[in-house]
């Protein structure tokens, strides 16, 4: 690089469509923000290299779009809103803000170096709509990473594919590359704020279809950096199981459920419902839009009714139950998997039972799509007169524990209630919006035995 190529860059507006536009995300990084600045200018300048960039600041305190804006870059914009959204927002900010025909955003920090981007710059040209740096291919270096740090991002990564199937070695690395059409619609749809956006963006460019190439990187843990191992890392699981519900395609279709499997007792079993799933399944076996009813039941089970398949699959009080279940719906692959469920369907010690009542969020994590017919409900019990005692204490203790337990279960994709009255306190309490009211022993208005497409909140 010249004096004067950097100075022309400094002073001649870029093209209103550049080649590159360089995001920044920055939060409180008064003291980086003009080193990172000039070692991206000056090795693109250098390249010749037609390109913008683009702070974009996360609520710094400490005057990092105020010294930004003082370099007086013709090229270089600023964003400031004012307010704390977290690095995945304020990267979204500055994405749509681009002009380039490429996106490339980085860390503040550079961890990663800017000369990685010929590389990545190529491969875009050469077709590829989305590529990576990545601290975990062959070839890549990581310098000065905490064993911690290892330690957990070993883990993440193979949480990564169990939950997501994600066929990527290295997402969170903060140096990805985009063509403008890419870009435009990941962010588009990205809902994560935190540092798990790009985790989300990812999933969404496999799911869409998208090729994604990996370059290795040499990468550097630069001194003051914002992430914070254990609470970053519990932000992830959480984003990590966000991530699925909030973007999942279902395993079969969204329309009419063919093969339909019911999560139930049944006769001679001593457990509740279990008369109640024998008639559903049987009223599922005759329905005329459904051809397979498969019963998930319990160990032991003999009785099903005419034309209906019995799967033994889990265990009364067995704390396995959910991942017993979930085995077999990935065996079977039902289009969609009904709960028969009372609150102490899965057990008659506490704490099997209410492990048994994650089974429906845990299938729908996973890709199934997931009815609950819910026959009681914590809010409406008599504690006392349940066993608990009269002590206030004990008693609002398992109230709360109830009521989380109700939440987990309205993780369902919809929730079948028996009264009216379970509809309006689940809907008045707890803001569901996915619950309608199937009256005792009628089954004829059961979601997924019709065409309608079934709405994921």
């Amino acid at each position: 690089m010249t004096y004067e190529h950097f100075n022309a860059w400094r002073l001649e507006a870029a093209s209103a469509r550049p080649e590159l536009s360089v995001v920044i995300p920055a939060y409180n990084e008064a003291r980086r923000i003009v080193p990172t600045i000039a070692a991206i200018a000056a090795h693109l300048t250098g390249r010749g290299v037609d390109f913008e960039i683009i702070v974009s600041d996360d609520g710094s305190t400490d005057g990092t779009a105020r010294t930004a804006r003082s370099l007086g870059l013709r090229n270089l914009r600023v964003l400031a809103p004012g307010v704390n959204r977290g690095k995945g927002a304020a990267t979204r900010a500055g994405v749509e803000a681009a002009s380039g025909r490429r996106v490339l955003f980085t860390d503040a920090d550079l961890s990663t170096p800017i000369e990685h981007v010929d590389e990545m710059l190529a491969l875009v040209d050469a077709g590829t709509p989305v590529v990576i740096g990545s601290r975990a291919t062959a070839g890549a270096t990581v310098n000065d990473k905490s064993r911690l740090r290892h330690l957990l991002s070993s883990v993440l990564a193979l949480l990564t594919r169990m939950v997501l199937g994600l066929r990527i070695s290295d997402t969170q690395c903060g140096f990805k590359l985009f063509d403008r059409d890419a870009a435009m619609s990941l962010f588009s749809q990205q809902r994560i704020r935190g540092f798990s956006f790009d985790l989300e963006l990812l999933y969404l460019a496999q799911r869409d279809g998208l090729d994604v190439a990996e370059v290795p990187v040499d990468w550097y843990d630069a001194p003051g950096s914002k992430v914070q191992p254990v609470r970053t890392t519990l932000g992830f699981l959480r984003d990590l199981v966000r991530i699925r519900f909030v973007h999942r395609r279902t395993n079969g279709s969204t329309g009419a459920a063919r093969r339909v499997a019911v999560v139930t007792a049944m006769p001679p079993s001593p457990t509740t419902l279990n008369e109640y799933g024998f008639h559903l399944t049987r009223h599922l076996a005759a329905h005329p839009d459904v051809e397979e009813v498969i019963a998930f039941t319990e160990d032991g089970a003999v009785a099903a009714p005419l034309g209906v398949r019995v799967a033994s699959c889990w265990r009364f009080d067995s704390m396995l139950t959910p991942l017993r279940i979930l085995r077999q719906a990935r065996r079977d692959r039902p289009d969609v998997v009904v709960f028969n469920l009372h609150f102490t369907s899965f057990g008659g010690r506490r704490v099997p039972a209410a492990v048994g009542l994650f089974t429906p969020a845990l299938l729908r994590l996973f890709g199934h799509r997931t009815l609950v017919i819910l026959h009681n409900l914590v809010d409406t019990v008599d504690l006392e007169s349940a066993g608990f005692g009269s002590n206030r204490l004990v008693n609002g203790l398992m109230r709360r524990i109830g009521s989380a337990l109700t939440r987990v279960v309205l993780l369902a994709d919809k929730v079948s209630t028996t009264m009216p009255t379970y509809v309006d306190i689940l809907q008045d309490r707890y803001g569901a919006t996915n619950v309608y009211l199937g009256p005792h022993g009628v089954f004829d208005e059961l979601p997924f035995t019709s065409a309608a497409p079934v709405d994921s909140r």
